[in-house]
């Protein structure tokens, strides 16, 4: 993420992930949730999350 454009009446950034793809999302009782694509323009506003994320990482191999 280079920068975050917010929207008329946003003040605060939620969550971010940077690092390599795929990211990947859990909730707080680590059942796994969606998140948007990543096809999103570098200097975009976001996009509303479908549920509460309670971590973000990737996969260790």
């Amino acid at each position: 993420m280079r920068a975050h454009a917010f929207l008329k009446g946003e003040d605060r950034l939620t969550l971010a992930w940077v690092g390599p793809d795929p990211a990947l999302a859990v909730d707080a009782q680590g059942s796994v949730r969606k998140l948007p694509p990543t096809l999103a323009r570098r200097d975009a506003s976001g996009q509303p999350l479908e549920a509460v994320i309670g971590s973000i990482g990737r996969t260790l191999v």
